[in-house]
């Protein structure tokens, strides 16, 4: 296990990307069960060192929104841990059925991008000031389209699963 719960560091680096390819899984166990929250433990942990991702956090249907076809293993189609456990050494004997969970590799890639600065206060200013004046042009021109958007007190409040405990009691 590796990072602060576990024994083991492993600094995002070459280094760390050695050791984790080593396994055929990766556990992609989100630490909030909030809807579209899926992080970098997916992408950069698991698909960009060829591991098949066991995730845990999103719906099953946020995951096929932004992930290949039958690239990952969600935790939630088990109804228990040992069930789980005992499909991933299924999994890790049968190379053949292991292998399909890569077939998506044969129409596509996964490539990071590293977009921290948009996140930063004078970006954020920007990109809002500047959607505020093309809005405004907008109405002005008569072009302007309400964007579609959930309802965002819905979504913050009550996206994430409640009164979740380890393990997971599934089903």
């Amino acid at each position: 296990m590796y990072g602060k719960c576990g024994t083991k560091d492993c600094p995002r680096d070459e280094r760390c990307n050695r050791s984790i390819r080593k396994h055929k899984f990766y556990l992609a166990l989100e630490n909030s069960p909030c809807r579209d929250y899926i992080s970098e433990k997916l992408w950069r942990n698991a698909l960009l060192n060829n591991l098949v991702p066991v995730v845990y956090g999103a719906s099953k249907e946020d995951y096929e929104r932004v992930l290949p076809p039958d690239s990952f293993i969600h935790v939630e189609d088990f109804d228990s841990i040992k069930e789980l456990a005992l499909y991933l050494r299924k999994l890790s004997k049968d190379e053949g059925l292991y292998n399909t969970y890569f077939e998506w590799k044969k129409f596509g890639w996964v490539q990071l991008t590293i977009e921290e600065y948009l996140l930063e206060p004078e970006q954020v200013c920007e990109n809002i000031v500047s959607r505020l004046l093309s809005d405004e042009k907008a109405m002005r021109e008569g072009t302007y389209h309400k964007p579609k958007f959930p309802d965002w007190n819905e979504w913050w409040t009550n996206s994430c699963k409640k009164n979740v405990k380890w393990p997971i009691k599934l089903k």
